[in-house]
């Protein structure tokens, strides 16, 4: 039984197109699967639980409420942070490469009207003449 198989049985199709989805924000160049964080996330949370277990005390009870926080917040952890940095990267680079755009338009424009403002004025001296 491969990765994707072992998923599909755990995890509903929604899930994991979901997690799918949030893979290919990272860009072309992630080295991870979908199926690999899936597999992560699930893989760590039991042996959070049994650390918890080991460890504390009352780990019977923290266990369970420090492995369900980190279940749920794992993706978020993960996925959306490195997703919302990315995004904040992009939007940087195009606002920068918009006013760069937006100048040159600018620019040519400005030179434009100080050539038609040249002629006109030639055409005055030429005409005052």
């Amino acid at each position: 039984m491969n990765k994707s198989e072992f998923v599909n049985r755990i995890y509903s199709e929604k899930y994991v197109s979901k997690v799918i989805s949030k893979v290919k924000l990272l860009g072309y160049d992630s080295n991870v699967s979908a199926y690999d964080i899936i597999l992560i996330r699930l893989f760590t949370s039991v042996i959070l639980f049994i650390l918890m277990l080991y460890v504390f005390d009352y780990g019977y009870i923290f266990g369970p409420i420090i492995t369900l926080i980190y279940y749920f917040m794992f993706n978020r952890i993960v996925l959306d942070n490195k997703i919302k940095k990315d995004s904040t990267l992009i939007d940087k680079s195009w606002v920068k490469l918009r006013e760069k755009y937006n100048l040159q338009i600018f620019d040519t424009k400005l030179n434009e009207t100080y050539k038609v403002m040249a002629e006109n004025t030639k055409n005055k001296k030429a005409t005052n003449n």
